[in-house]
């Protein structure tokens, strides 16, 4: 576990680690820089925008120019590095050193007892088959349901097709492959406007807004647990809906709480001539070298050491163990779960949070709207904006 290695790392380095977690790690950096402190080497930055905000306020080390820091090294994420870095420099970034960017990632439990009882297509063959797609899980969330809009949330009458919530329209819309900013000679642009991303976006939108077969989550209300997410999970673990979009955090917890069994899949396709499976990741924290420490390479060369080290111990440990062994129940959704951690997305749209252009996905669902042209039209000028002060920000370091 993560103690081991912090113990091996100390043993084998002969240092200390002094690890501090503190609830709001963008302020305490900038208030130390503001008073010339060293308080800290390092951090992990669990709210990712916050690293993005650090680096413009040139408070965070290029790590491409730390020699002591392997940033091709297996146990640093080669995608983030390419979604994180601008302009040729990259402040922070992801790989094994957290788990977290596996445990944000998203994928689909199903309820294997309603394939069978349905007579439902078996979603590992669909899988394979390279055919499950977003209408395919539509088609059969449909099938299973009963609901309506009359119907209460905790009525144990009704089977739902789907348990979901507003910001999975866009872990949907990732599972296209889509972003919606790539790269263009390591700068940023605006990637989403395109046909395929408007219509895709269009029809994930609108079965978000207008299915009766989905439950949302933030309906839960005056639930037995006060918790509107644990009710509404219980919808699906007590054996009362297909489908439950959920992160891996949610399939562990699901492990322990479910009454059924259940599987996993990866985000469905936009349609069956897509190549691959993709899933974006929703948090993936990201580890810096603080600018106003006093030694970076002998910063950015223990926390290399740190990540090489979660590589070999912590990333095996929460995969075989947290995962396959208390979590998954057959040998598909253990090959499934690695396929989805070989192709996580990571969006420089989001992290950076250009005008806030990620978020129109979940404001368009909860205001029960599908025109995401007008919502667009609404945040490009201010994404475009806010592409260029970062260009900008990160051209003055």
């Amino acid at each position: 576990d993560i103690n081991a290695c912090n113990d091996k790392i100390e043993e084998d380095y002969q240092i200390e680690l002094i690890v501090e977690k503190i609830e709001n790690p963008r302020v305490a950096i900038e208030e130390d820089a503001q008073v010339g402190g060293m308080l800290y080497d390092a951090a992990v930055i669990h709210v990712v925008e916050d690293a993005a905000v650090l680096a413009q306020n040139d408070l965070l080390c290029n790590l491409y120019t730390l020699k002591n820091f392997d940033y091709q090294a297996p146990w640093w994420d080669a995608s983030a590095n390419e979604a994180y870095s601008i302009g040729e420099k990259l402040y922070f970034t992801t790989g094994d050193i957290t788990i977290m960017n596996k445990v944000n990632t998203w994928s689909i439990l199903f309820n294997k007892e309603m394939i069978r009882d349905y007579n439902l297509d078996n979603p590992y063959d669909l899988y394979d088959a390279g055919t499950w797609t977003f209408d395919k899980m539509c088609e059969m969330a449909k099938k299973v349901n009963t609901a309506s809009p009359s119907v209460a949330w905790d009525d144990d009458t009704v089977v739902w097709g789907m348990v979901t919530a507003t910001g999975d329209a866009y872990q949907f819309f990732g599972g296209s492959g889509l972003t919606v900013c790539e790269k263009e000679n390591d700068l940023p642009v605006l990637s989403f406007g395109t046909e395929a991303s408007i219509t895709f976006a269009e029809k994930v939108l609108t079965a978000m807004t207008t299915s009766e077969w989905m439950l949302y989550a933030t309906k839960a209300t005056g639930g037995p647990t006060g918790n509107v997410w644990t009710d509404s999970f219980n919808v699906f673990n007590n054996g009362r809906a297909l489908f439950r979009p959920s992160g891996f955090s949610a399939v562990t917890k699901a492990s322990s709480w479910a009454n059924i069994e259940f599987g996993i899949m990866p985000m469905p396709k936009m349609n069956e001539s897509q190549e691959g499976y993709y899933t974006v990741t929703s948090g993936s924290w990201g580890v810096s070298i603080l600018k106003n420490n006093c030694d970076h390479q002998f910063a950015a060369y223990m926390i290399d050491a740190f990540a090489a080290g979660a590589k070999n111990y912590v990333t095996p440990a929460y995969i075989e163990v947290n995962l396959k062994r208390k979590s998954l129940r057959d040998d598909d959704s253990e090959r499934i779960l690695e396929d989805i951690f070989e192709s996580i997305v990571y969006d420089a749209g989001a992290v950076y949070a250009f005008g806030g252009i990620s978020t129109m996905f979940a404001n368009l669902v909860s205001q029960g709207s599908a025109d995401i042209v007008s919502s667009f039209d609404s945040v490009r000028d201010q994404a475009l904006n806010a592409i260029e002060d970062v260009i900008d920000a990160y051209a003055q370091d």
